[in-house]
């Protein structure tokens, strides 16, 4: 059996004919083999730690938003600091997120807690009065917290638009910050008394 291809390449307008001879008893089906190999979901991989097991106190973390299918780093964590603070009192964890661009954008931001989105709180700006501080309630460290982010984009005309997205904080990042944090009695707000 023979086989005519007329091939014209990129270098010249003239096409080559090829003439091919196949042996019918060396002809055999082709194989199709697919490596599928399963990359692992920052979910996959993270080590998750409850916040009641923590001893009360401040904390120095790492943190990341995802996409909503978590598949990299969302285009709104931009305007975060990767840098964020985890307070722990009496058992209870508050994540404080520092807005470091274009704050008048970040116009809200909500973050699962116990199973239902829960407004995350604008506690104010450091002393620098640069960055816009943000708190969320969180129950636990290294999973990806599902949530939502609130943009104003009126200087676009485009109005204010929500997207989903996921907090996840590294477990492996946690240090403590070496200074004392005070808070208001019985709450889980800052005391002036620290001074950001």
């Amino acid at each position: 059996t023979e086989l005519e291809l007329s091939i014209t390449t990129s270098f010249s307008t003239n096409p080559t004919v090829v003439t091919v001879k196949l042996d019918p008893k060396t002809i055999r089906e082709v194989e199709v083999k697919e490596d599928v190999v399963e990359q692992p979901t920052t979910e996959d991989t993270a080590t998750v730690v409850a916040v009641s097991s923590l001893p009360d106190g401040m904390y120095n973390v790492k943190m990341q938003m995802l996409k909503e299918d978590k598949s990299g780093p969302s285009s709104a964590g931009r305007n975060f600091s990767e840098d964020a603070i985890l307070k722990v009192v009496d058992g209870k964890g508050t994540l404080d997120l520092f807005v470091t661009s274009n704050h008048s954008m970040v116009a809200g931001l909500e973050a699962e807690v116990n199973g239902s989105l829960t407004e995350a709180t604008v506690t104010g700006f450091t002393k620098d009065n640069f960055t816009k501080v943000i708190s969320v309630p969180v129950t636990t460290i290294g999973d990806a917290l599902p949530g939502t982010i609130d943009v104003d984009m009126t200087a676009f005309n485009q109005g204010v638009k929500t997207y989903d997205i996921f907090i996840q904080v590294d477990p492996a990042t946690v240090a403590t910050t070496g200074s004392i944090y005070t808070y208001k009695p019985g709450t889980n707000e800052g005391s002036i008394m620290n001074g950001t």
